[in-house]
């Protein structure tokens, strides 16, 4: 897997797997003892049905695994 600095994922585009944008990455969840990085945690945009994924406050959790980076990031 190729290393991806996390400071570089903030504010960029999350789309989903039909092309439709998700919202914005902004900030990551990591295991502290392994250093795997778990959740990426997205600021949705105001359209999209947010009601299937795992949210924290006003944010949405998307598992890090399910995640692959094209010019921005997308998620299945």
């Amino acid at each position: 897997m190729a290393k991806i600095l996390a400071k570089n994922l903030f504010n960029k585009r999350v789309m989903l797997t039909d092309g439709s944008e998700l919202g914005h990455a902004a900030d990551v969840v990591m295991d502290m003892q392994g250093g795997a990085l778990i959740y990426l945690v997205v600021k949705p945009t105001n359209n999209v049905d947010i009601s299937k994924y795992k949210k924290q406050n006003n944010y949405v959790l998307i598992p890090f695994e399910g995640s692959k980076s094209r010019q921005g990031l997308c998620h299945s």
